[in-house]
């Protein structure tokens, strides 16, 4: 029976509608209409046989048609997938086997290797072991040397605390905290002189140094006398002309003195009105 509706139901076939709850019709459970029992040619003992069971379907005839057609497509699905599934399960079985016959043959060389991979970690670890031995037994002898200085070293300032008197005539024996002022003023007073020494040292050496450089550029330089002075107005361009000047007197006396060989050139003096050359100093590279 269908379930009762407010506002009734509409007959698929004569498009009629019952509101009577009483109304004998039956729903199609492929598309849910709903067909009264004359419109299907159905007696009402068939009626109340069919609705009285739930384990039995009713389908209207196009629906039915439909109906039996999506269950044999749905047995040829089914038999399409037992069949791959079957292949499936066929060829894993012979994946299986081919596994597990490879696993076999690797069988004894997975064993040999795995023999060798723990012989070579038990030497690694020997060696790590040796070396662990190696530096506790190192670093236990710089433990005992370092006890050894610090007993002596404890020894030292006891006896120089025992042994020393006050400057002022005090007998009672020296503080370690005065004992310790006078030990750093006497390093810091040493260490001011040869700061002091160091310093005396590198002045002594800047003007050797100084004095030898004075020395070798005195060597290098040429000193001339009534030079024509340039008239240019820029300091550039009456060197140039000074530096000309020069190298074409090395050429008139075939001294063999180049351009690039003059290191400067400037003129002694401060200019004067009077219009006499000031000396010409030439400085060469070499």
């Amino acid at each position: 029976m269908p379930e009762i509706n407010v506002d009734g139901w509409m007959d698929g076939w004569m498009d009629k509608e019952f509101k009577d709850e009483d109304s004998k019709l039956l729903e199609c459970e492929r598309c849910s209409a709903h067909y009264c029992i004359r419109c299907v040619k159905f007696s009402e003992r068939e009626y109340e046989f069919l609705t009285a069971r739930s384990d039995l379907h009713w389908f209207y005839v196009e629906c039915d048609v439909k109906v039996v057609k999506c269950i044999t497509q749905e047995k040829e699905i089914e038999q399409r997938c037992d069949d791959f599934f079957g292949k499936l399960s066929a060829r894993m079985a012979v994946f299986e086997a081919s596994v597990d016959k490879k696993l076999a043959e690797l069988g004894p060389q997975r064993d040999a290797e795995v023999v060798k991979m723990k012989q070579h970690v038990a030497k690694e670890i020997g060696k790590l072991s040796d070396k662990v031995n190696t530096m506790k037994a190192t670093v236990d002898m710089q433990l005992n040397v370092n006890a050894k200085h610090i007993k002596d070293l404890n020894t030292k300032m006891i006896e120089l605390i025992e042994g020393q008197e006050q400057e002022d005539g005090d007998s009672r024996p020296v503080t370690f905290a005065e004992m310790v002022n006078k030990q750093a003023e006497k390093k810091m007073t040493a260490v001011h002189d040869e700061v002091r020494e160091v310093q005396k040292t590198v002045i002594e050496t800047r003007e050797y140094a100084v004095e030898e450089k004075d020395k070798e550029n005195g060597a290098n330089n040429i000193i001339l006398y009534k030079v024509p002075e340039s008239t240019a107005d820029s300091v550039e361009t009456r060197n140039k002309d000074d530096c000309h000047f020069f190298i074409h007197l090395c050429n008139a006396i075939s001294a063999g003195i180049l351009e690039e060989d003059v290191a400067k050139v400037f003129r002694l003096g401060r200019r004067n009105e009077t219009g006499t050359p000031r000396p010409l100093l030439v400085q060469l590279s070499s």
